[in-house]
């Protein structure tokens, strides 16, 4: 019966509320008042019922992961907003503008009616669950953007109909092709005025350098798009119309066969777009060019059920990328795109066979196979003054243990991989975002951290927009139909494959943690040799690269900073607490605390402000902030080699001669220009592996680290650089690794403060700026303000519009500070 309810739902929801209305009359002769308050009742149960007796018949090849990406003002919310009300997840439009948002839930994003963070939902439609996130569009949320992209297994590219490609797309869309994702293009705002869907079609198509299809044809009152009402699409798959009245909710439309369309034009652009698309399908797919022989050599004539899997082959395999059309604002085409991200992207199963390794960073998989064969060290790795000679063994236990996981993860035969793509902390309890892989994750399960330790599944939760994690002080008092923010995500016992969830822990979780089962290990460890594990990575992996070793993520690197100064006791006393919270939230921001006062870094001013009114708005912390602050760096440009003796003293006073070699990165784009690359010579390691090669690559890279600080001209640390510790000669005497690294500290700082004024420079962040101005302002006075005043340098004047200059300028960031605002 519940099948049967559940297609009558997703087809018929007007009448699905008569039937409500009916049932509520039936209680009784009841006033009207009464009458709503049951169908309000009714309605909240049937749909929750009806979503959980959807998830018993989601299984991976019906599950699809999905999210939206697009530039600020681009319209995402909007559209999601539309997605979970016509797929019966919300009962009423959220308006971004209203602060009605589900999706939108910090108090600063409906202030400001923007997305700052990504917010994962669920839904159902046709059958299919679509699991959502909703990503930010401006470009200080970048890894916010990075690690959803981490769990997708196909995205909505949405852009502007009348601004088109801009920075941020661009951006966006290069870092969906690393992850290789399958991809629809959704034009939206087709409502405009003076809107060009050839144009904006042709633009997309030569920025994005890839094949593009057009799906549909927009329907305009009068056929041309200039200053006519857009009121509907015609699907070129099953060649029919469909309209959407005016001035209404988008629930209802009427389909239409093409013959009722008077416009000849828009008919004869639909037969071409057709025949277009069979042409371009034919150079791939064997298949259609079977059905197309079948069918006379008549585009028209080839079923649309063949062309419709033709295009999905050509999509998941990246050879085009379909484009849809539509108005989120005016609830225009959302049903038909909800149609094609079920249709045309892949599911959670056709995306997850060898799909697991690829999260897992080359160094991490390295590091396994290198700590698992290191022997000759085990005496020392966890030996003390009163340790028995029972060490050895239980290395010798770590080893095995790390060589197995390395061994499976290659193999891919592993039971269990989930990857934590979000934290949001709230009063100490963590929610952590869970995106499963392999197997299923269930309560009272034991998993292992790739990083070490292990964490035992205590409370599951289904995805949410995120409102209700924060609490009520967050939530908007509009309400979600079923499993929702208002009831904090219904409890459930396990997350099958293919699947995302929440699981609530007390454990220290990070965002990129990757969860393996427990019984993958077939070791069993002591909590000594555990805890050793976690303290290897810890340091060892986060020394040697910037951001997270595990997931494959790239964490782009803060460029400025902002003092904050706790008020009061309470204050003081908690506020390292919750920038450790903060921190495991969001990875991409920083904390230093060595210079005196506690200086917050982040990659722009929004991503700053966003991190502060998290501190005081939700943590309820009183602080004072200084103001915003550009982080510069001082460059190496020459190759330099020093050698220097450092004086230790233990019981006696011992030389140590260290060799170092700086230079310029080989390869600034790969770093940034910011991070630097730090290489141990095996010379070194060899030397002194009786005190653990980690542990001597430890200490001298945070040596090294140290070490570049500070820079020769104005105390800035290094950026861009490339060090190699090439010897360190003790002389036959036992050391420590603390004299070690120190040595090494000595002699980089050395090596820097002796250097010539002419080997080094001051480098600060530049910004690449896209100005999009009207063809009525002055532009004379735009661009001499950005090449006066703020020292910038204009690379060109694009004209993609009659109606519009594109200015693209490389400016620097301090001059651009509080620009837009």
């Amino acid at each position: 019966m519940f099948k049967v309810i559940i297609e009558a739902w997703r087809f018929f929801p007007v009448k699905f509320d008569g039937i409500l209305n009916k049932l509520a009359r039936m209680i009784g002769n009841l006033s009207f008042a009464k009458i709503r308050v049951y169908k309000g009742l009714l309605k909240a149960f049937m749909r929750t019922r009806l979503r959980k007796e959807c998830c018993r018949y989601s299984t991976a090849s019906k599950i699809h992961n999905i999210g939206v990406l697009a530039h600020v003002d681009a319209g995402k919310t909007t559209t999601v907003e539309r997605m979970l009300f016509y797929s019966g997840c919300t009962s009423s439009l959220g308006d971004v503008d209203k602060g009605s948002a589900v999706m939108d839930y910090l108090p600063m994003e409906r202030e400001r009616g923007i997305t700052i963070k990504s917010a994962a939902i669920w839904f159902m439609w046709n059958g299919h669950r679509i699991n959502f996130i909703d990503t930010p569009g401006h470009a200080d949320f970048v890894f916010e953007v990075e690690r959803a992209l981490s769990v997708m297994n196909g995205a909505v590219v949405l852009l502007d109909a009348i601004s088109g490609i801009e920075a941020q797309t661009v951006h966006v869309w290069r870092r969906a092709s690393r992850w290789k994702l399958p991809r629809i293009i959704f034009i939206n705002k087709m409502d405009r005025p003076d809107v060009d869907p050839a144009k904006i079609f042709t633009q997309v198509q030569r920025q994005f350098g890839v094949r593009l299809v057009p799906m549909q044809v927009p329907i305009f009152d009068n056929g041309s798009g200039a200053n006519d009402r857009f009121c509907g699409l015609i699907d070129i798959i099953s060649m029919e119309a469909f309209l959407w009245h005016p001035n209404s909710d988008g629930t209802v439309y009427t389909r239409q066969p093409l013959e009722a369309i008077p416009n000849k034009k828009q008919l004869k652009q639909a037969a071409d777009a057709r025949i277009h698309l069979v042409e371009t399908l034919t150079e791939v797919d064997e298949a259609l060019i079977d059905a197309f022989l079948n069918s006379g050599s008549n585009s028209l004539h080839i079923d649309s059920n063949i062309l419709g899997q033709a295009v999905r082959r050509a999509t998941l395999s990246n050879f085009l990328i379909p484009v849809f059309y539509g108005s989120s604002l005016k609830n225009i085409g959302i049903q038909l795109l909800l149609d094609a991200m079920v249709t045309y992207l892949p599911s959670s199963e056709e995306r997850s066979n060898g799909k697991s390794l690829n999260f897992i960073s080359t160094n991490y998989l390295e590091l396994l196979e290198t700590l698992s064969f290191i022997k000759d060290a085990s005496k020392n790795l966890h030996k003390t003054e009163n340790q028995s000679e029972d060490a050895p063994i239980k290395y010798r236990n770590i080893s095995l243990m790390l060589n197995s996981l390395a061994s499976s993860l290659k193999r891919k035969d592993i039971s269990v991989f989930a990857i934590v793509f979000k934290v949001i902390v709230n009063r100490g309890i963590r929610y952590v975002y869970v995106a499963v892989h392999q197997g299923c994750l269930q309560k009272g399960q034991w998993l292992r951290l790739l990083r070490g330790g292990r964490v035992r599944v205590e409370k599951l939760r289904e995805c949410i927009g995120g409102e209700a994690v924060l609490g009520s002080d967050s939530i908007h008092p509009r309400s979600f139909s079923g499993i929702g923010a208002n009831n904090t995500g219904s409890p459930i016992n396990r997350i099958d494959q293919g699947n995302w969830g929440i699981m609530i822990s007390n454990d220290r979780i990070r965002t990129g943690d990757i969860f393996v089962d427990d019984s993958d290990i077939n070791m069993s460890m002591d909590h000594t040799a555990d805890v050793k594990i976690q303290t290897i990575f810890d340091g060892l992996i986060d020394s040697k690269t910037s951001g997270n070793a595990y997931l494959s993520l790239e964490l782009p690197s803060p460029v400025v900073s902002i003092a904050l100064e706790p008020i009061g006791a309470e204050a003081t006393r908690s506020l390292p607490q919750v920038l450790s919270w903060l921190l495991d939230e969001d990875p991409s921001l920083r904390v230093d605390d060595n210079q005196g006062q506690i200086l917050l870094s982040g990659i722009g001013e929004l991503h700053i402000a966003a991190a502060c009114d998290r501190l005081t708005n939700h943590f309820r912390l009183n602080i004072r902030t200084g103001s915003v602050q550009i982080q510069r760096r001082e460059k190496i440009l020459n190759e330099v080699v020093g050698q220097q003796t450092y004086h230790a003293t233990m019981h006696k006073e011992i030389p140590v001669d260290v060799v170092v070699r700086l230079k310029p990165v080989d390869n600034p784009g790969k770093l940034n220009g910011i991070d630097n690359e730090i290489i141990i010579d095996e010379c070194v390691t060899n030397e002194y592996k009786y005190l653990g090669i980690e542990k001597v690559e430890h200490a001298c890279t945070a040596g090294v680290l140290a070490g570049l600080q500070s820079g020769p001209i104005k105390q800035l640390p290094i950026s861009g650089a490339k060090v190699t510790v090439e010897s360190i000669n003790t002389y036959g005497i036992t050391v420590t690794p603390s004299i070690l690294g120190a040595a090494v500290r000595f002699a980089v700082l050395h090596v820097i403060t002796t250097l010539p004024s002419q080997f080094v420079s001051i480098v600060e962040p530049i910004m690449y700026v896209v100005i999009t101005l009207p063809r009525n302002e002055d532009i004379g006075n735009v661009i001499k303000d950005l090449t006066g005043l703020r020292q910038g340098k204009l690379i060109s004047i694009n004209n993609y519009s009659t109606d519009y200059h594109v200015l693209i300028a490389y400016i620097p960031l301090k001059h651009m500070l509080q620009y837009t605002t």
